[in-house]
């Protein structure tokens, strides 16, 4: 079935929102909206896009699965997600995603020196690079526009570029987190991971997260 028409794109400020109907079958969801996404090509890439998922059920599951098989897939750049399904919104604010009730509220600009451990329950977020002189422990967040770097052990969840910007890293004394995320795109970690406990950075190339081991 064709469902060229259940994904439209409407402009909405400096940006386009790309609102996706809930008409879609879910096992057709991602053909549909990479066939939208090629036809508009010119108009999407490098363009603020908000992603719209209007009243569609979505669990963490579906949003990775959305990530991989579409986001992924090209330049975008992602500025928001909306959804007015309510157990959506949870599901995108929890997995840490900027949302239209959720805009992020950064304390200062530059470079932010942490000179202690975060403990669980800490949250920073920060408009620039955040260097921890310390541990990230689990149940902890960093959400920087900017680069982050962890001295010591990295547990919780750090998030580098949460604006959508690409050119940045995350590096760690001590990589033991279970996920990552850059700009729009996550990775979950299995904990035998051959650098787990290591010293990585962790950057973007060519559209995919890349760990690579520090030495020396």
């Amino acid at each position: 079935m064709d469902y060229s028409g259940k994904v439209q794109f409407k402009g909405e400020g400096e940006g386009i929102r790309l609102l996706i109907s809930e008409d879609i079958p879910m096992d057709c969801l991602h053909d549909a909206v990479n066939a939208a996404l090629d036809k508009a090509e010119k108009l999407a890439i490098g363009v603020p896009l908000i992603l719209d998922f209007k009243m569609r059920p979505l669990t963490q599951k579906d949003v990775v699965s959305f990530l991989s098989n579409v986001v992924m897939k090209r330049p975008l750049k992602i500025k928001e997600w909306r959804a007015l399904d309510r157990g959506s919104k949870e599901v995108l604010a929890r997995m840490g995603f900027k949302t239209q009730e959720g805009q992020r509220t950064y304390q200062g600009k530059g470079t932010l020196f942490v000179q202690r451990s975060l403990r669980s329950g800490n949250t920073i977020e920060h408009d620039g690079d955040v260097i921890v002189l310390g541990n990230v422990n689990e149940g902890a967040e960093i959400y920087a526009t900017g680069s982050v770097c962890v001295w010591g052990k990295l547990c919780g969840l750090a998030h580098a570029g949460c604006e959508g910007d690409d050119d940045v890293f995350i590096i760690a004394g001590s990589f033991e987190a279970n996920q990552v995320r850059i700009s729009d795109k996550i990775s979950y970690v299995q904990p035998d991971t051959f650098w787990t406990g290591k010293p990585v950075k962790v950057y973007v190339d060519q559209g995919k997260i890349v760990v690579s081991e520090l030495s020396g």
